[in-house]
């Protein structure tokens, strides 16, 4: 919360602009408008209550809104999802056109000589076909 301090003070203290508060706290200038995006959310002024802590600024910029939490969720259609998950995907189905198995081969040169002898690509040179 500290750094959260820091550049909210040197925002409005020092009307500093994002990039120089960005490189006086050491965090990125997306993190700084961020900071500051979710302090005008909360409607904050400066400087802060006296009475505040770190708990309780903690609470206003980073308060979750429209949270789910706690709120059950309805069940997928059991019946439904089942009868999807048994039928045939299209990516196995077998009554398509075979597929080469090596669909790359056609993009790489071909190798030339037996590995090792000097000759092709693994020899460093490319001998004319």
């Amino acid at each position: 919360m500290r750094r959260v301090l820091d550049i909210i003070r040197l925002r409005y203290e020092r009307r500093l602009p994002h990039r120089a508060i960005a490189r006086a706290s050491g965090v990125g200038v997306g993190t700084v408008g961020a900071y500051f995006h979710r302090a005008q959310q909360a409607g904050l002024t400066w400087p802060l209550p006296a009475e505040w802590d770190d708990a309780q600024l903690e609470a206003r910029l980073f308060r979750r809104v429209g949270d789910v939490v706690g709120v059950l969720r309805p069940m997928p259609d059991m019946a439904w999802l089942h009868r999807e998950l048994k039928r045939p995907s299209p990516v196995q189905d077998d009554s398509g056109p075979a597929r080469d198995h090596d669909t790359h081969a056609r993009f790489r040169p071909p190798r030339t000589g037996p590995a090792g002898s000097g000759a092709g690509i693994r020899g460093g040179r490319l001998d004319p076909a």
